[in-house]
C-alpha cells in the first residue's frame, strides 16, 4: 500500500489527516542541496489531486487553524493553502482573519528580587 492510500485510510469526512516531512520544503539552515520536503493532506473537504504546487511548511499553521474555523493572524507567516480545498469549502467557511494573537500587555520579563536570587543560589 502506497503511503498516500496509508494516510487516506485513517481519514474520513469529519477527519482531515496531514503527514509531512520534518526536512526539506525549502532552503532552511542554508540546506539548499537537501531533499524536496513533502506534504500529504487526507479527508475531510480535501479532493485528490496529484498535480498540487508547492507549500512551504510555514503554510501548515495557518492550514491547520483555517480547517478548524479559526481566524488566521495577519503577522503570521505563511499563507493558507487554499487550493488544496475545493470552493464549496470555501463558500461554506470563508476564511477569517485576525490582525494578531500577540498581546501588547504580555509581560516579556520580570527581573527576580534579589532575596529570590540568593534563595535559588542557596538551593543550588
Amino acid at each position: 500500500m502506497a503511503i498516500v492510500e496509508k494516510v487516506a485510510s485513517h481519514a474520513d469526512e469529519r477527519t482531515v489527516v496531514m503527514v509531512l516531512s520534518d526536512h526539506g520544503f525549502e532552503s532552511t539552515y542554508d540546506h539548499e542541496r537537501g531533499p524536496e520536503g513533502f506534504f500529504i493532506m487526507a479527508g475531510g473537504p480535501v479532493e485528490h489531486s496529484a498535480q498540487r504546487g508547492r507549500i512551504s511548511i510555514y503554510d501548515i499553521a495557518p492550514t491547520v487553524l483555517a480547517l478548524l474555523g479559526v481566524p488566521v493572524p495577519d503577522d503570521m507567516d505563511g499563507e493558507v493553502a487554499g487550493e488544496m480545498l475545493p470552493a464549496s469549502f470555501w463558500e461554506e467557511h470563508p476564511l477569517r482573519n485576525v490582525p494578531s494573537y500577540e498581546r501588547s500587555d504580555r509581560v516579556i520579563a520580570v527581573e527576580p528580587s534579589s532575596y529570590m536570587d540568593e534563595e535559588v543560589l542557596d538551593r543550588l
